[in-house]
């Protein structure tokens, strides 16, 4: 009888640790998860051994603004983003995301800055805004002139910004 008690003990555990790694899904904007498509999300999270945390759960949003995900993305993504229910005091890892000539930074509600695919542990409902910053080229010049033209004069390089336009030099 003792063993069988055992058995029943860790099999209950067991059950338990599973059931802080499967979380369900939902569209980003809709509030119950049989809304959006079946999904379940961020598997190996980790729970920081707050026992205030072990019942209580957090909503957490990504907003992509004009980007998209890069990646496994999980069921329910929209084009808009994702949203998702998760325990309280769980570590995710951020998603990666691109955007033509930008790059990346995902920023919380309290103004921080997080690069994707980095770790973070989510305590409260969160939301994460995709800010896009546009990158920048040195472009050079080249008469492209055979040798034997007589071409002369130079221009400098220039710095250009990705969706900027420019007049001609």
């Amino acid at each position: 009888m003792h063993k069988m008690n055992k058995a029943l003990s860790l099999l209950l555990t067991l059950l338990l640790l599973l059931s802080l790694v499967i979380v369900p899904v939902r569209a980003a904007g809709g509030s119950d998860p049989s809304e959006g498509a079946a999904a379940h999300v961020y598997a190996g999270g980790i729970n920081d051994g707050d026992e205030d945390d072990e019942d209580r759960e957090v909503c957490v949003t990504f907003k992509l603004n004009g980007g998209m995900f890069q990646g496994t993305v999980p069921g329910g993504a929209t084009a808009e983003g994702l949203t998702f229910d998760m325990p309280a005091g769980v570590s995710i890892t951020l998603f990666n995301a691109v955007k033509t000539g930008h790059t990346l930074q995902w920023q919380d509600g309290s103004g921080a800055f997080y690069a994707g695919g980095v770790r973070c542990t989510i305590n409260d409902d969160t939301v994460f805004n995709a800010v896009w910053t546009p990158e920048t080229y040195t472009v050079s010049f080249d008469a492209n002139a055979p040798e034997e033209a007589a071409v002369s004069g130079s221009m400098d390089p220039m710095t250009v910004t990705y969706g900027v336009e420019y007049d001609k030099p």
